[in-house]
């Protein structure tokens, strides 16, 4: 009896090996379906080349049913089948282009051993465009200012780049025409050396939808100057002399006052006042107009480019006379030394408040003659 319960048990455990084998190993109708699998796109190079660019792609990712024995087809998984776009194929641009993608299976499935029994989509459909490359400059959009007493040098404001390179479908890249930077100068003091990111703007400035576009760079840098600017009066040292003083004289500037920037501590050493030069009132006989140069320091900034001034002399209440002298002395000579002037008049002209002058006689000027005596060794 118990001979027989053994072989019972022996048969159906034999019964049941089998039919495991046969639903696993040999059975070949065993079905799976795989999902989310990625398309791999090829050809992209080839693409470049003919100056084309794919711009659509209408899925990504694609569901593939397989067919095979059980052992081969648990084999598989979403991540080990390949399945490949092959953009080689296409030579022109266009719209909903029909493409049909391969499905290969890993290297530890035997050829052939997989069948490949339905592809969900079936069909891959593309956009391809003309691929177009071309510059556009950098454009600066200033917003804000400065503060009061402070100005920015945007005239020259210096970028690492003066335009930047854009690559994309045709449609995208022409409506390109600029790279905008947007710079706000609010409450900013001081010079900046600062990176900035741009927007690509149509014509007229309107940002246009990029995504698709790829740039050189992805952002540029700009280099500011700020500077403090201030209104500097200008002077003139004036020396009294020749019978004029501050009472009968006048000496004005045309221009008395320009705008000059430099950095704090430029503008604190220049102070708030500059003399443009020198003028020696004995020196002049009436009226004048003496040009003189406008010098500045370095670090200083001449904004308002003016680069000489004329200096307006006026008298007022003076006279003007020439006398004829007789009463020529010869002074300081030296010691037992004698001197014989030769020459009997001399013509002065003088100059002095008019009631003064007018009262002067001959008599009233003498000229002092003075001789240097060199004694020959």
């Amino acid at each position: 009896m118990r001979n027989k319960l053994s072989s019972i048990v022996l048969s159906v455990l034999v019964a049941f090996g089998l039919w495991l084998y046969v639903i696993t190993t040999v059975s070949p109708g065993y079905e799976d379906t795989f999902y989310n699998i990625d398309v791999i796109q090829e050809g992209i190079s080839l693409l470049e080349e003919r100056n084309l660019m794919l711009t659509y792609q209408s899925s990504s990712r694609v569901a593939v049913s397989c067919s095979g024995n059980r052992t081969d087809v648990s084999k598989l998984d979403s991540g080990n089948i390949t399945v490949k776009l092959d953009l080689s194929k296409v030579y022109e641009a266009g719209t909903s282009i029909p493409l049909q993608y391969t499905v290969s299976y890993p290297g530890d499935v035997p050829n052939g051993a997989v069948t490949t029994t339905r592809k969900s989509p079936d069909t891959i459909y593309v956009t391809v465009e003309e691929r177009r490359e071309k510059p556009v400059p950098v454009e600066v959009v200033w917003i804000g200012a400065t503060p009061e007493g402070f100005m920015s040098d945007r005239a020259n404001a210096v970028l690492d780049y003066e335009e930047i390179t854009i690559i994309g479908p045709a449609s995208v890249a022409d409506l390109i025409e600029k790279a905008v930077v947007e710079v706000d100068l609010t409450d900013r003091k001081d010079s900046f050396q600062e990176s900035f990111r741009y927007t690509l703007c149509d014509e007229d400035g309107n940002g246009v939808d990029a995504q698709m576009i790829k740039t050189n760079v992805e952002a540029v840098q700009l280099q500011v100057s700020i500077r403090r600017i201030q209104e500097l009066q200008l002077q003139v040292e004036v020396l009294y002399g020749g019978g004029a003083d501050a009472n009968h004289t006048s000496v004005t500037l045309d221009v008395p006052a320009i705008q000059v920037s430099g950095s704090e501590a430029a503008m604190e050493a220049l102070g708030d006042v500059l003399t443009v030069g020198k003028i020696n009132i004995a020196d002049l006989i009436g009226n004048d107009e003496i040009p003189m140069t406008v010098r500045l320091p370095e670090g200083i900034t001449n904004e308002s480019g003016i680069t000489e001034v004329v200096a307006s002399v006026r008298f007022t209440g003076l006279e003007t006379r020439k006398i004829a002298v007789r009463n020529i002395v010869p002074v300081n000579l030296p010691e037992g030394t004698q001197a014989d002037v030769i020459t009997q008049q001399l013509t002065v002209m003088v100059r002095g408040p008019k009631k003064l002058v007018n009262q002067l006689t001959e008599e009233d000027v003498r000229v002092a003659w003075e001789n240097t005596y060199y004694e020959a060794l």
